[in-house]
This record gives C-alpha cells, structure tokens and sequence, in this order.
C-alpha cells in the first residue's frame, strides 16, 4: 500500500510530456542586442564622438550582445518551434559577429574595400526587405524595426558606393556602332633603292664572303654610274 502510494505521488510530480513545459520568450533579449548595438554604432556615424578609440565599444557590443547573445536567442527561437523568430536573431547575429570581424580588418591593412562593403550592406538590404514582407503576419513592433531597418541598410550601401573608387573607363564605342578595336602594328618592310639588285645572303656564309659580297656590290654600283646617259636604271 505505500509503495502504490509512493509510486503515485511520483507520477503525479513528474511531467507527462517532456515538450509540455514552459520556456521564456528569448525575442526581447534578441531585440534588444541588435537595437543596442544599432543605437551606438548610429551615434558614431554621425560624428558626434571625435574619438579615435569610439569604435571600440562598439566592437565590444557587436561582439557579445548584438553577436552571441542574438545568436543564441535564435537558437531558443528554434528551441521553441518559432521559425521566423529563429531566422531573424540568427541572421543579424550573424551579421554583428560578422562586423566584429570585418571592421578591424580593415582598419589594420588599411585596404580600400567600400565598393565591397556596399555590396555587403546592399544584401543585408535585400534580405531585410524580405524579412519585412514575412512579419506581416507577425507583431506590429517586429514588422516596424524591419521596415525602418530596410532604408537604413540601402543609405548606409549607398555612402560607401560614394567612397569606393569609380569603375575603370570603357573604351570609347566606333563611329559605326559597337566597340573600337584598336589596330594592330605593321612591322616597316625595306625598301630597296632603285638601279641596285640586293643580294641575299644566308646566314650559314662566313665574314669573308660578306665582306666579298659588299665589295661585289659597290664594284657593280661604280660599273652602273659609268655606263652612258642612255640606259636607264630600273
């Protein structure tokens, strides 16, 4: 009798089903990593702060709180069956580590990288648009942050495309249509004087034979200018 006792107040203490309990919604945690981060990395652009050392924080923040802590709200998100609340703090905790990681890169090699940058910036923008579009089955507060987020990223593309280097200069299209393809250099053919054969000489002859040839040659040239009036040169 107290064993069946026993055995049921342990039933009843224990939970029928394991996925039946009760988890804390990880999205204020996720929410507030990124707006945090956003809100000081957005003071810094202004030019508010003059400090060289104001990105440092901001690094910090990217790292652990817009970064880790995002990161795993996400992997809660998943944890509690919520896909979109999953695909959205992993991504943009994603993008903070990623900016973590980036930034002093760049300022250690001293690289030109705004074009690239821009790119990066405009896909974030495209997948924040896309974003948008999903929460409107979602709350008010969310689909707000990712409408006012979507611009953000497409200014922030377009002042690092306004930084970067210009293209390389096309070449200039032909008076015909299409592209001008630039004409290949002849090499100068010899010309040879008038009145007087040249000989051709193979490379296998020796100096002495050269050297007999020319002689040839100008004893042919004087016998061509003593000849009479009346015969004409070729």
């Amino acid at each position: 009798m107290a064993d069946d006792t026993h055995d049921s107040v342990r039933d009843q203490a224990r939970p029928a089903d394991p996925q039946a309990r009760a988890h804390a919604d990880p999205a204020p945690v996720g929410l507030a990593g990124f707006a945090l981060t956003t809100l000081l990395l957005s003071i810094v652009n202004t030019g508010l702060l003059t400090e060289t050392g104001a990105l440092i924080p901001v690094l910090g923040l990217a790292a652990f709180y817009g970064g880790l802590a995002e990161f795993v709200a996400g992997l809660f998100e998943f944890r509690r069956g919520n896909t979109f609340g999953a695909t959205v703090f992993m991504s943009y905790g994603a993008f903070w580590l990623s900016y973590w990681w980036i930034v002093p890169h760049l300022l250690g090699t001293g690289a030109d990288a705004h074009n690239a940058l821009g790119l990066y910036l405009l896909g974030w923008a495209v997948f924040t648009a896309y974003l948008a579009v999903a929460a409107l089955r979602t709350s008010i507060a969310v689909l707000g942050v990712l409408v006012l987020l979507t611009p953000t990223f497409v200014l922030l593309a377009v002042g690092e495309f306004q930084g970067g280097a210009p293209p390389p200069p096309a070449a200039p299209p032909a008076p015909g249509g299409g592209r001008r393809v630039p004409a290949r250099p002849r090499s100068p053919r010899p010309r040879a004087s008038r009145g007087v054969p040249h000989p051709v000489v193979s490379s296998g002859r020796s100096a002495a034979d050269s050297s007999g040839l020319r002689s040839g040659r100008s004893r042919s040239q004087e016998g061509w200018r003593s000849r009479p009036a009346r015969v004409r040169t070729l």
